[in-house]
């Protein structure tokens, strides 16, 4: 379980903001969330329509990526791939 569904748990949040729906994001296509955060998670999603886009491409991205190292891909290849996934989390985020 990540720290912020640890933390999420502890203090009993009623809402969650986009910047901390994106943060579940992950954990969420897992199905690791507890079934409190999944609720508030999907709530969010319910009235956000761009953290459901956010989410759509998240799982796309996941399908894509599954696709490509399925054919087999390269150290070289997934190395830029990885790479490229770093460089875009670690971007400065605009809100």
């Amino acid at each position: 379980m990540t720290e912020i569904v640890r933390a999420y748990s502890k203090v009993g949040q009623k809402q969650i903001t986009c910047k901390k729906a994106t943060s579940l994001i992950g954990a969420y296509v897992q199905a690791n969330l507890s079934s409190q955060i999944s609720c508030l998670f999907e709530e969010h999603l319910r009235v956000c329509p761009d953290c459901v886009a956010f989410l759509n491409t998240y799982k796309k991205t996941l399908g894509l990526a599954k696709s490509f190292l399925a054919a087999d891909a390269s150290a070289e290849s997934l190395a830029r791939i990885r790479n490229r996934i770093i460089e875009w989390r670690d971007r400065p985020k605009t809100i």
